[in-house]
């Protein structure tokens, strides 16, 4: 099993061996890196995040125009907080 931060995988011995020739080749650092890399290539994590904090960057807006989103704001803000962690 492969952990990252809150993120964990289990895999079987043939993809192990697989990931670790990857890693031989000199392609990835280390078993964790290629996991990594092919998670966010498959789930586009990065352009995730971007409209996540677009999505935000409106919210402050939005938020400084009405205080009483403010509110909103922050419970948002606390619960993207908890995903990164």
């Amino acid at each position: 099993m492969i952990k990252k931060d809150r993120f964990s995988i289990s895999m079987d011995i043939p993809l192990v061996k697989l990931l670790d020739a990857e890693v031989e080749k000199g392609r990835y650092a280390s078993r964790s890196h290629a996991v990594e890399f092919c998670v966010k290539q498959n789930f586009q994590l990065d352009e995730f995040e971007e409209r996540i904090t677009k999505y935000f960057i409106e919210l402050v807006a939005v938020g400084a125009k009405n205080p009483e989103l403010l509110e909103v704001y922050k419970k948002a803000l606390n619960e993207w907080l908890k995903i990164k962690r």
